[in-house]
C-alpha cells in the first residue's frame, strides 16, 4: 500500500525531550510507541550512533509491509494513522542497525450502543 494510506507525518529530528512519555516507555529504551489516539500512534527513535534505522509497518496475516521509512538521524519520529486499516493484527517493527523491536497491535471495530431518558411527556397516539 502506499505512504498516503497511513496519512503518515515525518517528523524528522523530533526532539525526544519535548514529547510527553507513553505510560509504557521505559527508561534507556531506543524506542518509544505512544497512543495519541484510538488511531493515531507516534513511534519516537533515538538513534545517537546514527546507525541505519528502518521503520515498517507489517499486517500479520501475511507479513506484507504496509509502511516503511528509513533513517539515520540520531532522533527521529512518526505518526502512524491506523484508521483506513481493515480488522486484524499489526506489527510495527523498527531496526536500529542490528537490534529489531516488534510491538503489536490489534484493530477491532466495535459498536456502542446508549440510551437516553428524554425528560418531558411523549406525545399519545
Amino acid at each position: 500500500m502506499k505512504k498516503n494510506l497511513l496519512s503518515a507525518a515525518l517528523f524528522a529530528s523530533l526532539a525526544l525531550a519535548a514529547a510527553r512519555p507513553a505510560a509504557a516507555d521505559t527508561p534507556g529504551q531506543p524506542v518509544c510507541l505512544q497512543q495519541l489516539d484510538s488511531v493515531r500512534y507516534l513511534v519516537r527513535i533515538a538513534n545517537p550512533s546514527q546507525q541505519p534505522t528502518t521503520l515498517r509497518l507489517l499486517r500479520q496475516a501475511d507479513q506484507r509491509v504496509l509502511y516503511k521509512v528509513q533513517s539515520r538521524q540520531p532522533a527521529c519520529g512518526q505518526q502512524l494513522n491506523l484508521s483506513n486499516l481493515t480488522d486484524g493484527a499489526y506489527e510495527v517493527v523498527v531496526s536500529i542497525g542490528a537490534a529489531t523491536y516488534h510491538y503489536g497491535l490489534r484493530i477491532q471495530t466495535t459498536t456502542q450502543r446508549q440510551t437516553q431518558l428524554v425528560p418531558g411527556p411523549v406525545a399519545s397516539r
